[in-house]
C-alpha cells in the first residue's frame, strides 16, 4: 500500500501516515460492493430502515393567495445506515485509502418518500443528477434538490397585514410504519442560512412535526414541515389604502361648498367616480377568494357608500336650496329641523340654545337658556326669523358635514384596530 511520509506530521503529533487514493482501487471496491456482493438495490438495508430528515429552504419563489399555493426552492438532506452492504470501515485494504464513494439513485436503494400535499410532481421525490455520498462506516446522504409546490389553505382576513402558514408533507410511500421510519434531524430540522428573501414575503419561522399517517388501513410515517411567512405590507399601503383614504376623505368636503357655488355635485361625481376607478385598480391587488373576507375589502365598500350617500345628501340639499320660498314646509320636517337637528349643531347658537315656536307656528324664536342666572350669548338672529328652506339646506350642511367626518374617522380607526388586534 503505498503511504505518504511527511516529517512535520511526525512532529506534530498527527497521523504520519496519509492514505493515497487511486482509481484502481475505487474500480474494485465498487467491484467487490456492486458486483461480488451482489448488491440489489430493490431491497431495503434492514428490517425497519431509519431515515434521518432535514429540509433546507433556499427561496421563497410564490406563495400565491388567489390559486393557493406556495412554491420554495430547496434540498432534503437524508440519511441512513447501509452497514450490512455498503461498509468497509473494517476492510484494511481500502478503509485507509477511500473514505467515501458516490453513487446515483440508480446504483443503491434510496427512500421511496414523496411530498403528499404536491400540486405540480405528484411522484417519489427522485433526482438522478444529484450524487449520493457513501462513506466508509456505511453511512449514506442523499441530497435531492428541487422546486416544491404545495397546497396551501390561506387566510387574507388581515390583508394587507396577514401571516400565512404552509406545510409541506412529506411521508412515505410503499414501506409502511414497521419497515420504514422518518424521523426529524436532531441538529438543524430546517435550515436557512442560505435562504434569500423574498421582496413581498418575510420568513417568520417553522414547525416541524413528526406523525403517523393512515391510508387504507395501514400506517406509514410522515414530517410536516410548516412555514410561515409575512406579508411586507409597505407596498400595499402606499399604493392601494393612502390613496383611497384620501380621495374618502375628500368626500366629507362637498358639505362645506356653498349651495350657490354650483360646484357640489360636480366635486361630489368627480370624488365618486375617482374612487371607483381607483377600486378598480386595487381589486386587481386584493386576493379573489370567498373562503374568507379581507377586512380591508369591507373598509373600502363602506367608504364607497359613504361616498354615493354623499352624492345623494347633496342633491337632496341642493335640491331644499333652490326651493320656492312659498313652498310649505311639511310639519313633520319641520319638527325634525327644530328639535333635532338644530339641537345636533347648535344652529346660530354657541351653545345651549333651544327654540321655541311663535304663536302663528310659522316661525321660530332662539331662547338662549339660563346658567346661573346669566344668559349665554347667541348669534344675533330675529326670533321672527322663519325657518326657510335656505336655512334648511344649510342646517343639513353642517350636520352632514360633521357626521361625515366623526364617521370617517370612526371607521378608519376601527379598521386600524381590527389589522392591530
Amino acid at each position: 500500500m503505498a503511504v505518504l511520509f511527511t516529517p512535520f506530521l511526525l512532529f506534530t503529533g498527527l497521523p504520519a501516515a496519509i492514505g493515497v487514493y487511486s482509481f484502481t482501487k475505487e474500480a474494485a471496491l465498487r467491484n467487490e460492493l456492486f458486483v461480488t456482493n451482489s448488491y440489489n438495490k430493490l431491497a431495503r438495508p434492514s428490517t425497519a430502515v431509519t431515515i434521518n430528515m432535514q429540509l433546507n429552504l433556499l427561496t421563497l419563489k410564490e406563495l400565491n393567495i388567489r390559486d393557493q399555493y406556495l412554491t420554495v426552492v430547496g434540498y432534503f438532506v437524508m440519511r441512513w445506515a447501509e452497514t450490512s452492504r455498503l461498509k468497509w470501515s473494517t476492510n484494511p485494504t481500502y478503509s485507509s485509502d477511500i473514505q467515501n464513494i458516490f453513487c446515483t439513485e440508480n446504483e443503491i436503494w434510496v427512500p421511496p418518500l414523496m411530498i403528499e400535499n404536491s400540486v405540480d410532481n405528484v411522484g417519489v421525490i427522485s433526482d438522478n443528477t444529484v450524487r449520493i455520498r457513501v462513506a466508509a462506516t456505511g453511512q449514506v446522504t442523499w441530497s435531492p434538490a428541487d422546486i416544491f409546490t404545495t397546497s396551501c389553505v390561506t387566510d387574507v382576513t388581515y390583508y394587507p397585514f396577514d401571516t400565512q402558514t404552509c406545510d409541506i408533507i412529506v411521508t412515505s410511500w410503499g414501506y409502511t410504519k414497521s419497515e420504514m421510519k422518518l424521523e426529524v434531524d436532531s441538529y438543524v430540522p430546517l435550515g436557512v442560512s442560505n435562504y434569500q428573501e423574498n421582496g413581498e414575503w418575510k420568513y417568520i419561522g417553522y414547525t416541524v412535526t413528526n406523525g403517523v399517517e393512515k391510508r387504507e388501513a395501514v400506517q406509514f410515517f410522515q414530517i410536516i414541515y410548516s412555514l410561515t411567512f409575512e406579508r411586507r405590507s409597505e407596498f400595499h399601503i402606499l399604493n392601494s389604502i393612502a390613496p383611497m383614504v384620501c380621495i374618502s376623505l375628500l368626500a366629507c368636503f362637498v358639505f362645506k361648498l356653498s349651495a350657490d357655488a354650483g360646484e357640489k355635485v360636480g366635486f361630489s361625481l368627480t370624488i365618486l367616480l375617482t374612487s371607483a376607478v381607483y377600486l378598480t385598480l386595487v381589486s386587481d391587488n386584493i386576493p379573489t377568494t370567498s373562503l374568507t373576507t379581507p377586512y380591508l375589502t369591507t373598509y373600502l365598500i363602506s367608504l364607497l357608500g359613504m361616498e354615493i350617500l354623499s352624492v345623494i345628501l347633496t342633491v337632496m340639499i341642493l335640491d331644499c336650496h333652490h326651493k320656492d320660498g312659498s313652498t310649505e314646509i311639511p310639519k313633520c320636517f319641520r319638527f325634525f329641523m327644530e328639535k333635532i337637528i338644530s339641537r345636533l349643531i347648535c344652529w346660530k347658537c354657541k351653545s345651549g340654545c333651544s327654540y321655541k315656536r311663535s304663536k302663528n307656528g310659522n316661525s321660530v324664536m332662539d331662547i338662549c337658556e339660563l346658567k346661573g342666572e346669566k344668559e349665554m350669548n347667541c348669534h344675533s338672529v330675529d326670533n321672527n326669523e322663519e325657518l326657510s328652506w335656505q336655512n334648511i339646506s344649510k342646517m343639513l350642511d353642517i350636520f352632514c358635514f360633521r357626521l361625515y367626518l366623526i364617521a370617517f374617522f370612526v371607521i378608519t380607526i376601527l379598521f386600524i384596530l381590527k389589522m392591530l388586534i
